[in-house]
């Protein structure tokens, strides 16, 4: 399932071109808890080629995906990063510090697709 961050949740922020607030926040955690989901934070960087996450995804990534652990302790969250034509994605799993890149990412839809850029 996919939730959009609506327009009113993003904050405004002239030294970032995108941030969101604790009501988008709230929105996933709500939708985790009653579902019985994991969270994967998604966002785009556009160009084409192998995306990676700036400093700022991966310190803000890393600050907030523990937060999913409050509502659903047992299931691995994360974040990917999307270019116009790859993937890169980070995986926290239960018990586990630190994350792990993700050797896959497909994507459904028609047609399915491996997005490539991985180890």
């Amino acid at each position: 399932m996919y939730l959009r961050v609506r327009d009113e949740w993003y904050l405004e922020d002239d030294g970032n071109s995108c941030v969101f607030g604790s009501d988008a926040l709230r929105h996933a955690l709500e939708y985790a808890y009653n579902n019985k989901a994991s969270i994967f934070h998604v966002h785009i960087h556009d160009h084409d080629g192998i995306p990676w996450f700036s400093r700022l995804d991966l310190r803000e990534t890393s600050r907030f995906v523990p937060d999913f652990w409050h509502v659903r302790s047992d299931f691995p969250h994360g974040a990917i990063v999307l270019s116009n034509d790859a993937a890169a994605g980070l995986c926290w799993y239960p018990g586990r510090q630190k994350p792990i890149r993700m050797s896959r990412i497909t994507a459904l839809g028609y047609p399915i697709k491996e997005l490539a850029g991985f180890e």
